[in-house]
């Protein structure tokens, strides 16, 4: 049937299929929802798996400052031990010093010439 304008007229089967589909989605949408189970509270879960990261961590830093601690040690034996290797050469060559001096400021022997035969 033709409405006015040539535009089609809309038959009522048309209409009571559109508003049944409406009607159909809107309740198979509410059954869903109210059949849907509420999502298992993981808060928990979460934070014994964040408080094991964070004691894992937290153990890695310890090792790590333990390690640096350890090098740090080594690096003072290290140059505690470089320092008296110099001390002890300084006190050698002060030494040296000295007597190349007091043989510098004795008289030196004069030694008779020898002539030839």
């Amino acid at each position: 049937m033709m409405h006015m304008h040539g535009v089609p007229a809309v038959e009522p089967n048309d209409l009571l299929t559109l508003a049944g589909v409406f009607v159909g989605g809107i309740i198979m949408g509410i059954v869903g929802y109210l059949r849907s189970k509420p999502a298992a509270r993981t808060d928990h879960i979460k934070s014994i798996g964040v408080e094991f990261g964070n004691r894992e961590q937290s153990e890695r830093q310890i090792e790590v400052l333990v390690r640096i601690s350890a090098l740090e040690v080594l690096a003072d034996k290290r140059t505690t031990d470089i320092e008296e290797i110099h001390r002890s050469l300084l006190d050698r060559l002060d030494a040296q010093e000295r007597r190349e001096e007091q043989e510098e400021s004795l008289p030196r022997p004069i030694r008779p010439h020898r002539r030839p035969p």
